[in-house]
């Protein structure tokens, strides 16, 4: 599994689901083989990447032409560094999420209802300098981060 680009994390979970289906049938009658239960695999800590402010405030400052693709890419980008946002949930923020300082919306990976404070910062990207107008139009948010779209 190494080869083919598997952390060990990932291997891991896989003897865990291998090791539950083998006990699964063994429970059934289907073998009486047990030596899958000394199957182990070390898991690690996964390295965290993070940007510094002065990496998130070059990204801020690249001299991009207006309005085209990477110009959006980064408006979403500089976004979710801000809010904390999965790219998913950016491109679902409505209107209607907004709370006066506060943008309230369900996750669109877990079902939580999430209520992040807002503050000036991020919304200069947007149209209309509001989150609203990051994620209005999920479709063209999504394609139009593609150099090969038709934006």
């Amino acid at each position: 599994m190494l080869k083919i680009g598997q952390t060990d994390n990932t291997i891991a979970k896989q003897f865990v689901r291998l090791k539950r289906f083998m006990k699964w049938a063994a429970d059934r009658g289907y073998h009486a083989n047990a030596k899958y239960q000394r199957l182990t695999w070390q898991r690690h800590d996964p390295e965290i990447l993070t940007l510094t402010r002065e990496e998130v405030a070059a990204i801020e400052g690249l001299s991009l032409p207006e309005g085209g693709y990477l110009d959006n890419a980064r408006a979403l980008f500089l976004l979710a560094c801000y809010t904390g946002l999965r790219y998913s949930d950016l491109v679902s923020i409505r209107p209607e999420h907004l709370k006066g300082q506060l943008l309230r919306l369900t996750m669109q990976k877990t079902r939580e209802t999430v209520v992040v404070p807002l503050t000036d910062r991020p919304w200069p990207w947007c149209s209309g300098s509001s989150p609203a107008g990051c994620g209005s139009s999920p479709t063209k948010s999504s394609t139009s981060t593609s150099k090969n779209s038709a934006s």
